[in-house]
């Protein structure tokens, strides 16, 4: 179950693409049905988008990403199953670790991974090949 900020904070807006929301079927499927997913952020307008920092081409403005945690697993836990998710691991995800730990998952065609620990950028060595 996703539980959280999944429409825009600004607008109320929120759609995700088809591939978006089979994608998030499947890591809830992967699941435990007692686990929860957190988002943090799903669907941004161009406006809360440019509120946040976000990317001027994020993936979020299209509905084709989300950021979360799950509340029942650390993040490195929670990678590890979305890794198994094909959408996700052909796509884009980013690790966001300290203070606050949150993963970054979106439907990109082509696999991208980075890394951020208390909003530094740092290597993803360790997530993705340790």
């Amino acid at each position: 179950m996703i539980k959280g900020q999944i429409t825009c904070r600004h607008c109320g807006i929120g759609a995700f693409t088809k591939k978006m929301l089979e994608a998030l079927t499947s890591l809830e499927g992967r699941l435990p049905k007692d686990y929860v997913l957190i988002a943090h952020s799903g669907y941004r307008c161009a406006v809360h988008n440019a509120d946040c920092n976000g990317s001027p081409s994020s993936r979020h403005m299209s509905g084709e990403a989300i950021d979360l945690h799950c509340s029942d697993l650390n993040v490195i836990d929670l990678l590890q199953v979305v890794l198994q998710v094909p959408e996700f691991n052909n796509g884009g995800i980013g690790i966001y670790t300290g203070r606050r730990e949150w993963l970054h998952l979106d439907v990109r065609e082509t696999k991208a991974r980075w890394a951020y620990e208390n909003n530094r950028r740092i290597s993803t060595e360790r997530f993705f090949f340790g």
